[in-house]
């Protein structure tokens, strides 16, 4: 079970260290990103970049970027001061969409089976040929987790990509 919570609400936590002052790190965070576009031919970092909130994700090239299912990896922070210097300290997260989503889905698909049963049992039902049906919440229940290990797979590289981004528009 911690496995599959793990996929779902997992994140890896990071720290972008600079040379500059909070102030300098935002704006050129903020330039490095674009807060909505057509990523044309190449990806595209789209966010929110402030301060006090960071939202940053990867869009691969040819996608809207209002699309969350086209790249379900996000990085959410912010920028602290160390010692004079900003430090952005945030996570890499599936978005928060994607993470509704699934949690109704995959909550759907275990009440499936008892719903079904009880329905198959104990209400009368007693259809022989009905006995499948509870069945169908756990198929439900495998192919949500699929789709999620696919969802994973289509942003294995954004953590990189998105790393890179920072680190190049962070450092002096």
């Amino acid at each position: 079970m911690r496995w599959l919570l793990n996929l779902l609400y997992g994140s890896v936590p990071v720290e972008f260290h600079s040379s500059f002052t909070v102030e300098e790190a935002t704006r050129k965070l903020a330039d490095a990103t674009t807060g909505f576009a057509f990523s044309g031919t190449t990806s595209a970092a789209v966010g929110y970049v402030s301060m006090d909130r960071v939202s940053i994700r990867r869009i691969p090239p040819f996608f809207l970027s209002f699309l969350s299912i086209n790249s379900p990896m996000v990085f959410l922070g912010k920028f602290r001061e160390c010692n004079g210097r900003a430090v952005l300290t945030g996570e890499f997260t599936m978005h928060w969409a994607v993470k509704l989503f699934m949690t109704f889905f995959l909550g759907f698909c275990l009440l499936w089976p008892i719903l079904m049963t009880w329905l198959v049992l104990g209400s009368g039902w007693r259809e022989p040929r009905l006995w499948y049906l509870p069945l169908f919440g756990f198929l439900m229940f495998g192919m949500g987790v699929l789709v999620l290990l696919f969802y994973k797979w289509l942003s294995r590289k954004d953590i990189r990509w998105l790393s890179r981004v920072m680190e190049d528009a962070l450092s002096a």
